[in-house]
């Protein structure tokens, strides 16, 4: 009797150390052996416990601060409908690629060269077109419009020439544009018509707010303006206010209360509508310029290093913390643009446009050598 109890305190015992090693508890598969093996298994067979299949993750994660690149080709262009999730469309020089739970995805072939838009309401729809060079002429470039999300295009006769610069948040019909002057179409590419005042100008820029349009427009002789437009009635846009008044093309950004211009010298902010204006080129000085060219000669020093303020992106998550692509990369700030600092992890290049995505925890930023992805620039 003592010798049987003895022997079912071991296999107790034995049963007590299999859980301990293989990390299995009473609800494991695999029953309790009536008889001690001459080898314990410490590891559990693989047939016994089957490695599950991985989940697909919602939000796939894009390359630590670098170049974009899918199928072997570097992406020149993305597409971020709404700034609280990733981008969902990117594109090659020749492809388009949409990103889903399992990560980028090829959609088809573009039909053809141009900067590709979508409307923040209707993702499906999607816009894409260009023009030759402003003054100086070329080939006609077609623009296409897709309704299901660039698996087909067609070619719409009354677009040509226009690049796509905006769609309208809750209208994915109206799309602003640029044809050498502002142009807006009320019915999604068929018709355009030129906004008063734009005519013969430069389109350096452009920002909606509600039924309020700001564009940046350059004479040929370099004086720029920023002028407002009211967009009410798309059919029929009202002539435009001039605002500001400066020299050499700019961008702009309108963001809650604040309406900022930046230029060759530096940024000016307006927190009324453009009333009144406050200029600030503190930390931008490797970038601008030290004078007003409309008055006095620009310094051969600073025309030798270059200059340019290029692009603007306001965060979403902090109404103060701000981003400008410059001629020589990316500068940041943290008081609303009253001072600027550059951000070291991005290439000192010029960056033409920036993509806000993931609530501001990551930028996609346009450069002539592609999209340069940098994750976590908010912390």
């Amino acid at each position: 009797m003592t010798g049987q109890v003895v022997r079912l305190l071991w296999l107790v015992a034995l049963g007590g150390a299999l859980i301990a090693c293989t990390g299995r508890g009473p609800q494991a598969p695999t029953p309790t052996p009536t008889t001690p093996p001459e080898t314990p298994a410490v590891t559990p067979s693989p047939t016994a416990t089957p490695t599950p299949e991985p989940t697909p993750t919602a939000t796939p994660t894009p390359p630590v601060s670098g170049y974009l690149e899918l199928a072997g080709d570097r992406v020149t262009g993305v597409v971020v409908p709404d700034q609280q999730n990733d981008a969902l469309y990117a594109a090659t020089e020749t492809t388009l690629f949409r990103q889903g739970e399992r990560g980028w995805e090829r959609v088809g072939s573009l039909p053809g060269p141009g900067t590709l838009a979508s409307a923040p309401s209707d993702p499906e729809t999607l816009y894409l077109g260009d023009h030759p060079p402003c003054f100086r002429g070329g080939e006609p470039v077609a623009f296409h419009r897709s309704r299901d999300g660039g698996a087909s295009w067609e070619a719409l006769a009354g677009g040509q020439d226009v690049r796509p610069l905006l769609v309208h948040p809750s209208d994915p019909n109206v799309v602003i544009g640029d044809r050498c002057q502002l142009v807006v179409s009320p019915d999604g590419g068929e018709t355009w018509a030129t906004l008063p005042e734009s005519e013969g100008l430069t389109v350096f820029g452009a920002a909606l707010d509600g039924t309020t349009l700001y564009g940046v427009l350059t004479s040929e002789g370099g004086t720029t303006w920023l002028v407002r437009f009211d967009l009410s009635d798309p059919r029929q846009p009202a002539a435009g206010d001039r605002l500001l008044e400066f020299w050499g093309g700019g961008t702009v950004l309108v963001r809650d209360d604040l309406l900022l211009v930046a230029e060759p010298r530096g940024v000016h902010l307006s927190r009324d509508g453009g009333m009144s204006w406050e200029f600030s080129r503190a930390g931008l000085e490797n970038v601008t310029i030290s004078v007003d060219p409309r008055t006095e000669p620009i310094p051969s020093d600073e025309l030798a290093r270059g200059y340019g303020l290029r692009s603007i992106a306001a965060d979403p998550a902090d109404p103060r913390h701000l981003w400008l692509g410059t001629i020589r990369g990316l500068y940041e700030s943290r008081d609303g643009g009253l001072t600027w600092q550059p951000v070291d992890q991005v290439p000192a290049v010029e960056i033409s446009e920036i993509a806000v995505a993931r609530g501001g925890t990551l930028l996609y930023l346009r450069t002539l050598d592609g999209i340069f992805v940098l994750p976590q620039a908010s912390p």
